[in-house]
């Protein structure tokens, strides 16, 4: 048959380069192969197109080059000053990017996936082996869309299962492949993919996509409605044309949590995003004030890095402090309004309920609130740890000729 395929093609096996793998194959007939071919016998689990592959289920062990390239990729980045909003980014756009394929072929273990997530955790917050920091906010946080109080990375369990549903797709639509005719000959035996029970005997991949068929199709209850959702906005109703939509599986297989409408303030597209991200952080309550440091078992005089008086918490530390209170006074009194700030949770209440949508004035609002909480906790990191101190003009100046600087460069 080699031979045959060579004449007709022109191509020949590399002896030196290529291996047989058997599977339930008896020894006498094994050695006979490998007498004839000079190939040598290979042995599982090797890799193909950056996965492996093996006769069985994967094990912990066989993602090693995974987690290996995923900790290489952070360890080059530690080497620059990056913010947490760059960090962001380059975890779900850069670092899920390696999961992509692997997702789209495995369903990863549970304990894959945590390590994965910890390696992006402590890679946000600076951790490392040699120095351990405060996570200030569970993973799990960070997954959830903007208004439901996340930033919207990728939860990789409810990603990997979207990428694993796009595989029944392609098997419904029925696209002529030789793939898609193996699976109807060898598993599906000519019935529906929706309703197939799976056997002892199939490929444990295949157990892993039948699952999260099942889990899909118990929340939707019917097939058509599982039809809807996963089609694109292109196909039309009622038909299985146009391209799967892995972004509609995800945002349906996600666990939601409440929404929080206030949040739409603080992430104001017009905004940079670490004013943003800062900001969100203290929403949360989770910034290194001296007040969630000592709740910690740290060992801190509480007193107030900027006025020098009172303790410091995230509510006395951006709207109680006089020299905070300076500041805002400064910004606002530039942009003609005479507010009095009060607690964070009222100033975010207080934009959502007046400075809402999308108009020119609002977004300036929006813009100005989150810049300030910004500056300010920088102000205050500066004089903690760099023993740097501005007086309050300096900062609300710097505030000001930023959001200009930000207004004229996307007004042109």
């Amino acid at each position: 048959m080699m031979k045959g395929f060579s004449k007709f093609s022109g191509l020949h096996a590399n002896v030196n380069k290529t291996q047989v793998y058997f599977g339930g194959v008896a020894p006498t007939i094994k050695r006979q192969i490998l007498q004839y071919t000079r190939f040598a016998e290979g042995s599982f689990p090797f890799r193909y197109l950056g996965v492996p592959l093996t006769g069985g289920r994967l094990k912990v062990c066989h993602y090693a080059p995974l987690i290996d390239k995923l900790v290489r990729k952070v360890h080059h980045w530690t080497a620059s000053f990056l913010s947490h909003a760059g960090k962001i980014q380059l975890i779900d756009s850069v670092l899920f990017s390696h999961l992509v394929y692997w997702c789209s072929v495995f369903m990863l273990p549970k304990h894959v996936v945590h390590q994965i997530e910890s390696i992006a955790s402590m890679f946000y917050w600076g951790s490392s082996s040699d120095l351990l920091k405060i996570h200030w906010l569970q993973w799990g946080f960070f997954c959830r869309p903007k208004l439901e109080g996340g930033v919207r990375i990728k939860e990789i369990i409810c990603w990997n299962k979207a990428l694993l549903l796009k595989w029944l797709w392609k098997i419904t639509v029925g696209a002529p492949s030789l793939w898609l005719k193996w699976i109807n000959s060898y598993l599906l035996h000519q019935q529906a993919v929706w309703t197939v029970e799976p056997k002892q005997t199939d490929p444990w991949v295949w157990h892993e996509i039948l699952k999260v068929q099942d889990e899909f199709v118990g929340k939707t209850g019917s097939l058509d409605a599982v039809i809807s959702l996963l089609r694109s906005s292109g196909a039309g109703t009622g038909s299985l044309a146009g391209k799967f939509c892995t972004r509609k599986a995800y945002s349906f297989l996600r666990q939601r949590s409440p929404r929080v409408q206030h949040l739409e303030c603080i992430w104001e597209p017009l905004a940079l995003p670490k004013h943003s991200l800062v900001c969100w952080t203290a929403f949360h309550g989770r910034l290194a004030t001296v007040d969630n440091l000592q709740q910690r078992g740290f060992c801190f005089a509480n007193r107030c890095f900027l006025c020098k008086h009172d303790f410091e918490s995230i509510d006395h530390l951006f709207f109680n402090c006089a020299y905070v209170n300076e500041v805002w006074r400064g910004v606002w009194g530039s942009l003609g309004s005479t507010r009095r700030s009060r607690s964070f949770h009222q100033e975010v209440e207080w934009l959502h309920l007046h400075h809402r949508g999308s108009n020119p004035l609002a977004r300036v609002f929006k813009m100005v609130f989150v810049a300030i909480v910004y500056h300010c906790w920088i102000e205050r990191n500066a004089r903690v740890f760099c023993n740097s101190e501005h007086d309050s003009s300096y900062v609300y100046k710097q505030i000001l000729f930023e959001l200009a600087c930000r207004c004229y460069i996307r007004c042109n």
